[in-house]
């Protein structure tokens, strides 16, 4: 609210605070000789009362932090001097100038007024809010992530198709190879797992790749009829990677689902963990 505004929304208040103002002034560089406001003074009744610069962020955007240093001591120099109501005494980079004539309701009605339209340094810059960025999640935090979910969907049966060890040992003695196949039944059901959420396209690659090796191995020794392969993709944060590194992982996703599926594994895919456990709670019940 500026001094008119304040005078004419309250017009049964005639005694109005009157005084003489000041703008302070600092002078970063005595060299160059250019000033900047900031702050404002008033005397009202032979007494000073200020209102001073105490947000540095356009500071900081002009002089980087050695300005930041400077001008908070210049304030602290300049809120002293007021203090002892004395501003008559030239300071080396602060100038108290007089503007003269001022009022207004009250001290602090006077001083918000006069400080908003003098001291541009004191806006806030508005923050965007920063973009979320990108991050990897692993094979076993997924994991962790749906047994948690599965426990929810399914209460105490979803041992049934998510027994408490994931991994399983194939093979003849001395020969055998461990598969990671988290969900599984004792008869036809074998689901490997894998995370997509990675930033390099390679590190996709080799990761379903794995879940591929370990189911097409589980099938041939179990004979399995149901095999599926759940993968854990990115979301919209993916375009925080760019065009070129997006579309080579939806190439080798979308490549690799038809490729299973030509093999008859189904792919089943999503970019929440709770909606990958709906799909793999579905695989289970459809078996």
């Amino acid at each position: 609210m500026n001094l008119f505004n304040s005078i004419i929304n309250n017009p049964l208040n005639s005694e109005l605070t009157t005084g003489e103002w000041f703008c302070i002034k600092w002078k970063p560089d005595p060299v160059i000789g250019e000033q900047l406001n900031i702050g404002v003074a008033v005397r009202i009744n032979g007494k000073l009362h200020s209102r001073i610069l105490n947000y540095f962020e356009r500071i900081r955007c002009l002089y980087d932090e050695a300005g930041v240093t400077q001008v908070e001591i210049i304030t602290s120099i300049a809120t002293e001097v007021i203090s002892k109501n004395n501003i008559t005494n030239s300071i080396d980079q602060i100038t108290f100038e007089k503007k003269g004539f001022c009022q207004g309701l009250n001290v602090n009605d006077i001083l918000d007024s006069l400080y908003a339209e003098t001291v541009p340094l004191a806006k806030k810059i508005r923050v965007r809010a920063p973009k979320e960025k990108f991050s990897s999640i692993s094979t076993e935090k997924v994991y962790i992530s749906l047994i948690n979910e599965l426990k929810l969907i399914s209460g105490l049966g979803y041992e049934n198709i998510a027994p408490k060890e994931p991994s399983i040992y194939v093979g003849e003695e001395g020969a055998k190879q461990k598969l990671f196949l988290p969900f599984r039944d004792g008869a036809d059901l074998i689901g490997g797992l894998a995370s997509a959420v990675y930033s390099d396209p390679t590190k996709i690659e080799l990761n379903i790749l794995k879940a591929a090796r370990d189911v097409e191995s589980a099938r041939r020794f179990r004979n399995a009829k149901k095999p599926a392969i759940f993968i854990l993709t990115p979301d919209d944060r993916i375009n925080t990677l760019g065009t070129q590194k997006v579309d080579s992982i939806n190439t080798i996703l979308d490549t690799f689902s038809w490729h299973m599926n030509k093999h008859g594994v189904t792919v089943g895919s999503h970019t929440e963990i709770n909606g990958l456990a709906e799909e793999i709670a579905k695989w289970s019940h459809a078996a």
